[in-house]
């Protein structure tokens, strides 16, 4: 096995294990990339956890403010504290009926063995002590598409946070499909 075909299997080994440990407990966690989603399944990240790059500086994050509401969009690219890049109409959504206000808020990060990146959003009343996110009624099934790479229909994609900041989604022949272009840092 050739080098970088052993160091993508250890990081789809690595993101198998993601997938487990997110779902299994409630900790902060970060998939170290360039990685590609098991064939059949995905990666699936939950609120503070992300990708990262290979060098630890880069993170790409979905991440809510302490009571639920991030009104700039929760997946965005860091490096330490500064944010590079903001995914775009992943801020809340609001819509009132009588006696109540509904809020659709961004749960999840999902990279999907298709090559799509997206992130759900569940919905939850504003006003309740349990967001969205947070309800245990509220699964990946029920949850709507808030935001999307729109890179479907690439099976074997790679997601890489590069260490110069760039975050790209590449076919398996290493074709850029997508970037959040902010690159050279």
């Amino acid at each position: 096995m050739n080098g970088k075909l052993r160091k993508i299997s250890a990081h789809i080994f690595i993101a198998i294990i993601a997938v487990f440990s997110v779902k299994a407990a409630a900790q902060i966690f970060f998939v170290q990339t360039p990685v590609v989603a098991p064939a059949g399944s995905s990666i699936v990240l939950r609120n503070g956890g992300g990708f990262q790059s290979g060098d630890t500086r880069f993170q790409l994050r979905i991440q809510l403010q302490s009571g639920g509401i991030q009104p700039n969009g929760p997946l965005r690219l860091f490096l330490g504290n500064q944010v590079l890049w903001t995914a775009p109409n992943t801020s809340p959504r609001f819509q009132s009926v009588p006696n109540a206000t509904f809020v659709t808020e961004a749960c999840i990060l999902r990279f999907q063995s298709d090559g799509n990146l997206v992130v759900l959003g569940a919905q939850g009343v504003l006003e309740a002590p349990v967001s969205g996110c947070d309800n245990p009624n509220n699964t990946e099934q029920n949850m709507s598409v808030m935001w999307a790479s729109n890179t479907s229909g690439n099976p074997g994609a790679i997601l890489d946070v590069q260490n110069d900041g760039n975050v790209v989604i590449k076919t398996a022949n290493n074709r850029v499909i997508w970037s959040t272009n902010t690159c050279c840092r």
